[in-house]
């Protein structure tokens, strides 16, 4: 499950994947670049963002608890991590 920083043994490949996620896309979008992500590193730590980096879009933007929730329905959430699991 997604957790807070989970330990990773040394040596393993980890990519870290940010996105706003509002809505995470399936085929041809997110979902194709964390598939690709997988067959390339040893896991994949998806990453929704907390604030929108454009003021232009921080207001059109899904609370971040439901874009983390779609993220982890999207994504397996046995294969991604969020970084800040706890900030509900």
């Amino acid at each position: 499950m997604w957790t807070a920083l989970r330990a990773t043994p040394a040596g393993t490949s980890v990519a870290l994947y940010g996105l706003s996620a509002n809505p995470p896309t399936g085929e041809g979008g997110h979902a194709t670049i964390v598939s690709h992500l997988r067959r390339q590193f040893d896991q994949v730590w998806v990453l929704p963002v907390y604030r929108h980096i454009f003021a232009s879009k921080a207001d059109t933007l899904a609370p971040y608890h439901r874009r983390k929730k779609m993220c982890q329905l999207a994504f397996d959430a046995d294969d991604a991590s969020d970084a800040d699991a706890d900030a509900d």
